[in-house]
Order: C-alpha cells, then structure tokens, then sequence
C-alpha cells in the first residue's frame, strides 16, 4: 500500500513516506537541490501553472504573474489574477497538489497513492480546512485526512526517540513558514490527542512574516545609503535581494555576523549590508515578542492544569532563530532540537499515514471514521460530531467544556443585536456549522477568522455558561466585517451601555471590540 504525509507549507511544501524495509519515515526528494519544494506558481498567458522552483525562475522576469504562500489564503474569499486568468485560493492549492500527487506517483511509487495525510496547523480555521479538503479532493487524492501539525511533529519525534526522552506528553513549539503553534500533545493507550484546552498560536505569524521585517530594516539601510529602495528596484533586482535577505537570516543562525552584497547593474552601484545576530534580533522582535506573548497564554491555562513541561520540543524553521531557544531558557523550559526537527511534520504524518491509513487517533480535526470495510473515510465523507444544534438542550454540552473559565451572560439570549452576551476576555468558543464542531477560539481569534470570511456570523457559537448554542452576531466583543469603530464618548464611561469598545491592539495588527473596562464581567 502507497500511503505518504504530506507538510504542505506556507513556504515550502515537503512529502515523506514510511521505507518497507527499514521501516522508517523517508522524505521524498521532489526540489532540484534538496526534498522540498517551494510552494510557489505561475501561470502564463495560456493558464498553464508552474511549480516550485519552475515557478521560483520566473520570478525575475515575470513577478507579477508569480505568486507565493498560496496557503495562506485558504478559507477566505480572496481571489488572484494571474495573466489575466482568476484564481480563487482553492484552485491554486488544488492544481499545486495536483502536481506534488502526480510527482510522487511517477517518481517514487511508480503507481497510485493509496492514502495521504495532509498537515494542517492546529490554528488553521474551519474555512481554511473545508478549502484544504476540497483542494485535495479535486488534486485527485482519493482517500485522504488531515492531521494536526503538532501532532504529527509528536509522533515524528517519539518514533525516532521513544517516550522515555521527553515521557508521555509532549510541548511542542511548532514555527514554520506562515503559522506558530504552541500545543501540548498527549500519548495515552497507544493514541495521539491534541490537547485544545492547551493550545495558543498565531495563523498569521510565521517566517514570512520575519522575512518581511529584515527587507523593511535592510531597505531602510539602503535609502539611508542613498540608494535606490528596494520597493522602487526592477523585479529581477528586488527578487535577488530578497533571496539575499531569507540567506542572512539562515546564516545568522549558523553565525555571528554577515554581509549582505548585492551589485545592481541598473542603478550601476554597489549595496553593501553588513548585520550582526544581535541586530537581526532586534529587527524581528515584534514578531518574536507576539510569539513569546502566545507561549504566555498557553502558560496561564498550562499552570493551573498542572501541565507545565520542562522539554520544549522546537519543530520547524522559523524555530530554529537562536533568540527563539534563548528565550526559551528564561522561561525556565529547556529547547529540544533534533536532527529532523524541520522535517518532523512531514515524516510524523508519514507514520500516521502508514500505521493502519490513520488508525485511532482521537482528535475532533481528524476528520477520521471507519467504514464497514474498515477502511477510514476523509472528514468530508463523515463528519467527527454529527451535532444539531436547534435540539441541544441546556445539559448537553460540546466536547471539551472549559470548566475552569467563569463565564456569564448579560440580557435575553436572542437575535436582537442589542441582547448581546458578556464573557471574560479567556474565554474558549466553540463553533458549529453544517453538523460539524471546531475550536475552541479566543475571541481575537473568532474576530480574525471572521473579517477573513472563514467564519460567518450566522455560525452557531457556544462557550462555558451559555444554556444554548447561540449566533455568532449575539456574542459580545464580535466584530462583524464592515462594521465601523464605535469612538468613545465624551466624559465618564466611553460606554455606558456596556456594548462594545473601541480599542486598538498593535501586535494583533488590528483594532478590536473589547467590553468595557468599567463593566462588571463577574
């Protein structure tokens, strides 16, 4: 049986698969000069797409038709023009899996795959997996299921080093290209669950994201240079700056300091930038602060669970930023890096993928259901909760309740707007939609995912104290898309009728609703 786990990254896209002989997961090489492939297109006048490093060479002379971290965009209602053809995210996921599925088919099975397993990060939105599966449907996956980042990271690494290193559960600090996951992975009887009591993180904070912050502060130094800003370079220049770029950033883990040297023939001059890991450290500390402030969260709701681990399993690239491990040791938790931690995803689901095509694992994402015949079914086909919410009485509750959070509700629960509901800022929502059940969110989160269209205020919402799922419009602190601020008014309470307030939150790189601080909320 042909079965493979498949890392489709935000940045690169890696796939693995178990060796009959040895028994071990092996990665696929499917880039030019190592196994990943760049998760990467263009499309020409005709429509034809390329991929990956073929797309990557025609980034230079042809920019505006290439288009990268196509994941990122699952879920939403974005849609690309790419030489004059559109797009929606989608089509462009399920034509790039298309081609990793026909690759691999061709070139190392010499036949069709049997099953895969596609990883997901463990803060990727309802929308964004619905989006996944179907691209993956359309790509000509005929039996597949997605699998929690983290969890397949577990599994990579007690497959290599057995539990008696790190024990039963498992911390893992999964920062890769687009997305961070904090998530604790527990061992119990042979399965593989995902704690989501315990899990914080960032879908939009990733590699890309710190790669962004260094041109920003080298193309500073190039203005201040007097020289033309990257912005205003042709593409083929400002493409291979920005490569030079992503390459300190790798060697500044490696080293000490390094030179960025660029000639640009055009503007015939000579750019010269040299950093030390310092400096890059402090280009990139909004970004590494948000992280820490995520790995914080996950500290306050660890501590009273009695689940604060002393190994921290550190697991993609992005991780890998020495100030990620140093700061790492303030906190009193030891990093944890192995050979195959930037491949760990990738061979954990590849594991998954092999032991009984996704035997038993227990977690509501999985997507997994037996069938008669015994084979596993993708979460499209059977759904994990078959939930309906117009018959859920005041003693039936979701998987999961969050016990510990005190929550209350303010006025008649309802559909009028102004009966809205009043819940402590930690509070753990969940969602439910087409008889299918996610989350739990905090309500940054709830709030992202809904000016990016992956939820819908019509979506049915329920947290710890609510006697009914309820909309998601009825929830107090949800921004509706298009909804414009409320500023405070003059004097005394900015709201006197304990609605809504304005505030604006810069690391979330938003503004948000928050209740009144004035507002009793207990």
């Amino acid at each position: 049986m042909n079965t493979v786990g498949i890392d489709f990254g935000t940045t690169k896209t890696l796939v693995a698969a178990v060796d009959g002989r040895s028994g071990k997961p092996e990665p696929i090489r499917l880039g030019r000069s190592g196994y990943e492939v760049p998760t990467t297109v263009h499309v020409d006048a005709k429509r034809q797409i390329l991929f990956g490093e073929d797309a990557d060479d025609l980034l230079a002379s042809d920019g505006k038709n290439y288009l990268p971290r196509i994941k990122r965009d699952l879920g939403t209602a974005r849609e690309h023009v790419l030489n004059g053809h559109r797009f929606a995210p989608v089509d462009l996921a399920s034509e790039f899996l298309r081609h990793i599925r026909e690759r691999v088919e061709s070139e190392h099975f010499h036949g069709k795959i049997d099953h895969a397993v596609i990883t997901v990060p463990a803060k990727f939105g309802p929308a964004a997996r619905r989006d996944l599966e179907t691209a993956a449907e359309r790509a000509g996956f005929t039996s597949f299921e997605l699998l929690d980042e983290p969890i397949a990271a577990g599994i990579a690494f007690l497959k290599e080093k057995g539990e008696s290193e790190l024990g039963n559960d498992v911390l893992v600090f999964d920062w890769g290209g687009g997305t961070l996951d904090i998530a604790m992975v527990e061992h119990r009887n042979g399965t593989w669950n995902l704690n989501h009591d315990l899990l914080e993180g960032d879908s939009q904070l990733g590699g890309e994201d710190i790669n962004d912050s260094i041109l920003d502060a080298v193309n500073r130094g190039v203005k201040a240079a007097g020289h033309v800003p990257i912005e205003r370079m042709d593409q083929p220049n400002h493409s291979i700056l920005s490569r030079k770029v992503v390459e300190m950033k790798l060697m500044l883990s490696r080293k000490e300091s390094h030179t960025i040297k660029h000639k640009h023939l055009t503007a015939n001059c000579d750019i010269e930038f040299p950093c030390t890991r310092s400096v890059l450290e402090s280009f990139i500390s909004e970004e590494l602060d948000q992280a820490f402030r995520c790995l914080a969260n996950w500290e306050q709701k660890a501590r009273p669970a009695g689940k604060m681990p002393e190994n921290v399993l550190l697991v993609g690239g992005t991780s890998q930023i020495p100030a990620v491990a140093k700061r790492l040791e303030q906190y009193g938790m030891k990093p944890i890096r192995w050979v195959d931690g930037m491949r760990a995803v990738a061979l954990g689901a590849a594991v998954h993928a092999h032991k009984g095509r996704g035997e038993a694992q227990g977690i509501p994402f999985d997507g997994k259901s037996e069938t008669p015949d015994g084979s596993i079914a993708s979460r499209r086909d059977a759904p994990v909760l078959a939930l309906d919410p117009a018959s859920i009485a005041s003693d039936a509750t979701p998987r999961r309740a969050i016990d510990h959070h005190v929550l209350e509700t303010t006025g008649k629960v309802g559909n009028a707007r102004e009966e809205t509901l009043r819940m402590r800022p930690e509070a753990q929502i969940y969602i439910t939609r087409d008889d299918q059940q996610f989350g739990p969110y905090s309500i940054h989160e709830i709030n992202a995912h809904l000016n990016s269209r992956e939820l819908l205020d019509s979506d049915l919402a329920w947290y710890d104290g609510l006697p009914a799922w309820v909309p998601l419009s009825n929830v107090n602190g949800i921004i509706l898309p298009n909804t414009p601020p409320l500023p405070p008014t003059g004097g005394g309470c900015p709201n006197p009728g304990g609605y809504r307030v304005y505030e604006d939150v810069p690391w979330y790189r938003r503004s948000i609703y928050t209740t009144c601080s004035c507002s009793q909320t207990s």
